[in-house]
């Protein structure tokens, strides 16, 4: 078990922090920034608990974890090139009242088995869309600000898999404000394979569309 409590870890060529397997990181009140490949990953085996922290400037990922679960809650996530959080694989993380800006591609990225509950966080500015869901992820996306992306949430295919059917997009109570599209998901073809897109919102998702009043990161 470690703990780290008021830190800076910076320029590290590959990645600022790393929970191995069978490890536990509890990450508090600290800065993780300019790490070539991500601020912080975590792999199957290992426990991450992060919170109050500031995670930007990766050549990559802010975070990564894959096959784990870890909690992140109250980070800045920022000024990443790629993805502010890369989440892949069976995880169940929890993900909530994080602010995710200016990412250089995504907010957050959800990949293969990933069922994470991503609540109460605001994403704004990303250069691609604010929260990407792909394959057979079936995140529970709730009660999040969505506010100012070419589009917020994208739902996808992986590239390379043939005849994918994708997860069931779980969308609670958002509020979704000057996004070009708000919404983008595939539509099943006749033999249950994804085909097409479709930029409807399924009528119970309780989605909002008025402005959040937010000034700045």
């Amino acid at each position: 078990y470690v703990r780290l409590y008021g830190c800076l870890v910076a320029a590290a060529w590959n990645t600022g922090i790393r929970a191995g397997a069978g490890a536990t990181v509890r990450v508090i009140d600290s800065d993780v920034r300019n790490c070539y490949y991500a601020g912080i990953t975590a792999v199957s085996g290992s426990g991450l608990d992060m919170s109050r922290c500031r995670i930007s400037g990766a050549a990559w990922h802010g975070i990564r974890y894959d096959d784990t679960s870890p909690l992140i809650s109250e980070c800045m996530i920022f000024g990443n090139a790629r993805s502010g959080i890369y989440a892949s694989g069976k995880t169940r993380a929890t993900v909530r009242e994080n602010v995710f800006f200016e990412n250089g591609m995504n907010g957050m990225s959800c990949w293969y088995a990933n069922a994470d509950t991503i609540t109460r966080n605001t994403f704004s500015g990303h250069l691609r869309e604010a929260l990407s869901v792909l394959g057979a992820a079936a995140p529970i996306i709730s009660s999040n600000i969505f506010v100012g992306h070419k589009l917020a949430v994208y739902q996808g295919f992986i590239s390379g898999r043939e005849k994918q059917t994708p997860g069931t997009l779980d969308l609670r109570a958002n509020l979704f404000w000057k996004n070009a599209l708000d919404l983008n998901t595939p539509t099943p073809g006749a033999n249950g394979e994804a085909v097409g897109v479709s930029t409807n919102f399924p009528p119970d998702t309780g989605s909002r569309f008025v402005d959040p009043g937010l000034r700045n990161p």
